[in-house]
């Protein structure tokens, strides 16, 4: 992680009409500042100019505008707690002057919302105020409307509020006409929705600067596709540059970094009424915002008291393999190894000079055609799932019932689990080129890639039916060793017992006799006389009585145990 600014954008704040030398030293400034931290240096200046600024207090009281009261260029709104503040301002070198709210207590100037930003004012004649209608509008010096929320509130007492969370809201009564949440500039802030109101077709997302001097939509602009899974781009004009991934119950499929912790608190909604992303703050000591940059760079900031600067906790595009579509269709990306292309297994490089050279984007093709009866599927881990905008999602099915309808669909390309959270659940397929893929070392999650049944090198386990005949086929094949396996041993037993026997019958007539019997073992080494002992040390087998035995295994104890077989347990002796 390293430190910086989101541009520490230079602000002119001359107040209006408020005396030529003022406004010429705050634009003269080498780093000047929003009027708040003007302020902050008055004792610093020279008497006259501190005297022109404490005679005209910027600050209006309070946090609200009603319909009986104005804002005036070099007058501000401060939220309740003195956290945000509304006014006018002026960016970087330009003399054009913007309605916008900023950070009160952060030193380094931090714009986080611009109302008029297509609509610059180009003198300090502007004025805010609630209109008899209802709604809230910019006015410029001949009272045309520079810019209006377009909303109207529509009770006899409307109120426009700057809130401690950085909104500023029109409201009648208790309920909310508008809010400047629902039209973000570059920046998201925490409690702010990226994502669409499905009710209305209201679309929230974020678009950078145009430059610092510029706070125009420029090139960059940050959205969440509600069609198919639902993920985040990043997009250049209208080409898609960066992908979230899907979200899979945890995280984006494709930002492993963006998970919950004790600061912070990721959150994504999917209903019928809306489709959004959004951070919580957990600790309220953290300040921190997303904003998309001029440079087309998604970065979340947080402030650190220590350096009295912005921090970059997180960015992104971070790597090659965040680039939008790195490898093209059918292609892996992987920051780790070189190259950083593969392709998934069944596929190849569709040209393979510009794969030798590390040119993936024309991605890979397949080896073997599919020929939907015998397909199968090969699982590969840990992936970032690709583009779901053409996929079709059913949160209803469980992972067999979603890995059969892909199989029954010839057209059917991938499938994965659309929730990992708990138990695996919903289903996502592809029926179309995937792309996008990227391979992560201990992130992302499994997915299922449709394949011939020549290239997964067993045909019997392309699909359910040929699965449980092969699970038949294995039943044989274990019972036909096992029969095997027993007739070996009985095989070789007899063997053994044959030759016992002949051994026996040679040597009859050198043991001694028990009644016409066949002497067992204990009765051969209890009863062989001296004269005999050489013929018992001819028998096949030792002779141990039972006591030597229990002291060896120490009673059979289930400590000396070491397995056991068809004819009884077996014990580790001590000898």
């Amino acid at each position: 992680m390293k430190s910086g600014h989101h541009s520490s954008i230079a602000i002119n704040w001359p107040p209006t009409n408020h005396g030529a030398a003022a406004i010429a030293a705050a634009r003269s400034s080498p780093d000047p500042k929003p009027m708040s931290v003007i302020r902050g240096n008055m004792k610093r200046w020279p008497f006259p100019l501190l005297l022109v600024f404490t005679l005209f207090s910027p600050s209006i009281a309070g946090d609200s505008l009603t319909p009986t009261t104005s804002l005036l260029d070099g007058q501000t709104l401060v939220s309740a707690g003195g956290i945000f503040e509304l006014g006018f301002f002026s960016p970087g070198n330009t003399l054009n002057r913007y309605l916008g709210i900023w950070y009160k207590k952060i030193p380094v100037p931090t714009i986080v919302w611009v109302a008029n930003r297509a609509s610059p004012l180009t003198d300090s004649t502007g004025v805010v105020k609630i209109r008899k209608d209802g709604s809230l509008v910019l006015l410029n010096g001949v009272a045309k409307v520079v810019w209006t929320s377009d909303s109207t509130a529509s009770a006899s007492n409307p109120v426009a509020q700057l809130l401690d969370s950085g909104n500023f809201v029109l409201r009648a009564e208790e309920s909310i006409a508008w809010q400047s949440f629902d039209y973000p500039s570059d920046t998201l802030l925490p409690g702010m929705k990226l994502g669409w109101n499905l009710k209305t077709g209201l679309n929230r997302y974020i678009s950078s600067w145009k430059s610092s001097d510029d706070p125009s939509p420029g090139y960059y602009s940050f959205k969440l596709d509600p069609h198919g899974s639902p993920e985040l781009f990043l997009y250049r004009e209208s080409t898609k540059i960066h992908a979230s991934g899907p979200w899979n119950g945890l995280e984006f499929s494709g930002v492993p970094q963006l998970k919950s912790d004790q600061n912070f608190r990721f959150i994504f909604i999917s209903n019928q009424d809306e489709i959004y992303y959004t951070c919580e703050i957990n600790n309220s000591s953290v300040v921190s915002r997303l904003v998309v940059t001029t440079s087309g760079q998604l970065q979340r900031f947080v402030w650190l008291d220590a350096i009295q600067d912005w921090h970059v906790f997180w960015s992104d595009p971070n790597d090659q393999c965040d680039r939008y579509a790195a490898c093209g269709p059918f292609g892996v990306c992987n920051s780790n190894p070189s190259p950083t292309c593969s392709c998934l297994k069944g596929f190849q490089p569709k040209s393979p000079q510009k794969w030798i050279l590390r040119d993936g984007s024309d991605g890979c093709v397949r080896i073997t055609r599919l020929d939907c009866k015998g397909d199968g599927f090969v699982t590969v881990s840990n992936m970032k799932l690709p583009d779901t905008t053409s996929a079709t999602v059913d949160k209803s099915m469980s992972l067999d019932e979603c890995r059969e309808s892909c199989l029954k669909n010839c057209s059917c390309r991938a499938y994965a689990s659309a929730n990992i959270s708990g138990a695996l659940s919903g289903c996502i397929i592809w029926a179309t080129d995937l792309i996008d893929l990227r391979n992560f070392v201990d992130a992302g999650q499994d997915l299922h890639v449709r394949l011939a049944a020549s290239e997964l090198g067993m045909q019997a386990n392309m699909n359910s039916g040929q699965s449980r005949r092969n699970s038949n086929k294995k039943k044989v094949v274990i019972v036909t060793v096992l029969i095997f396996s027993g007739l070996l041993l009985l095989g070789i037993g007899g063997r053994c017992v044959l030759n016992g026997m002949v051994n026996r019958r040679r040597r009859r007539t050198s043991l001694p006799s028990f009644g016409g019997r066949e002497p067992t073992a204990f009765q051969a080494k209890r009863h062989c006389s001296d004269d005999e002992i050489s013929a018992c040390k001819e028998l096949d087998v030792p002779f141990f009585d039972v006591e030597t035995i229990l002291a060896a295994t120490n009673n059979f104890a289930i400590e000396n145990k070491i397995g056991e077989g068809g004819f009884g347990h077996v014990y580790q002796v001590a000898m």
